[in-house]
């Protein structure tokens, strides 16, 4: 009987700690830099975070500031010249002029002069130059918009490059698939491997065809019947 006095104070020693370790979420963040701030950059904040230079562990609510910086994984919407996410990201996240970039994967809006996700993008994704390290579902547009695995949807930008497989529209002025390309291609020139669908551009080249070339030099190097024609190339 007298280790039951011992044993209650050993489980609400347990269950204090369990709570210690939930109560790690705050509601407010305001900070100057990541070690002038109101709270620690290693607690999460869960609510509101205003900061020139903020730097969190997880990071959910509004997130407005110059530089913004979270460890761990972002939920909400975000707003500042700098946004860096190392872990996954969810919602709007907008680098005002400036640089935004994500480790882990990315769904929602994600904008900026320079915008990069280093996973898998599903959603919006835009820039002047705009890099996906993954695979991409949605919309992709910068003046250099790269997707590194396979694409789905529309990819819009001045220069295009997917490595992977591309299904859905592609415009751009210089539009290059390293892989397959899937549906509609319009470009002053493009340059697939494998090509099904449509090609529209003043040149369009490809290895292999199952489809249609449209344009002033239409380009196929195996397959076809004519290897290069004007107006328009075919295979079926």
């Amino acid at each position: 009987m007298r280790k039951t006095p011992r044993l209650i104070g050993l489980a609400a020693g347990v269950l204090l700690g369990f709570a210690a370790g939930a109560r790690a979420e705050f509601p407010v963040q305001l900070s100057l830099t990541p070690d002038v701030a109101l709270r620690p950059d290693s607690e999460s904040i869960q609510g509101v975070r205003l900061g020139v230079w903020s730097r969190n562990k997880d990071v959910s609510g509004l997130d407005l500031g110059i530089i913004q910086g979270t460890r761990g994984d972002f939920l909400g919407l975000g707003v500042a010249i700098v946004n860096l996410v190392d872990g996954d990201s969810a919602g709007l996240q907008w680098g005002a002029y400036g640089y935004s970039r994500v480790r882990g994967s990315f769904k929602g809006l994600l904008g900026g002069i320079v915008s990069r996700v280093g996973g898998d993008c599903r959603g919006v994704q835009v820039g002047w130059v705009t890099l996906c390290d993954g695979s991409a579902m949605g919309w992709i547009d910068g003046l250099y918009a790269q997707v590194g695995g396979d694409f789905r949807g529309l990819q819009t930008g001045i220069i295009t490059y997917c490595k992977g497989e591309a299904k859905g529209f592609t415009l751009g002025g210089f539009n290059r698939n390293d892989r397959r390309s899937a549906g509609l291609t319009v470009g002053f020139v493009n340059y697939t491997v494998d090509a099904k669908g449509v090609q529209l551009g003043f040149v369009n080249v490809t290895d292999r065809l199952d489809g249609l070339q449209i344009g002033l030099w239409n380009q196929v190097n195996q397959g076809a019947e004519f290897k290069v024609l004007p107006l328009a190339n075919w295979a079926f």
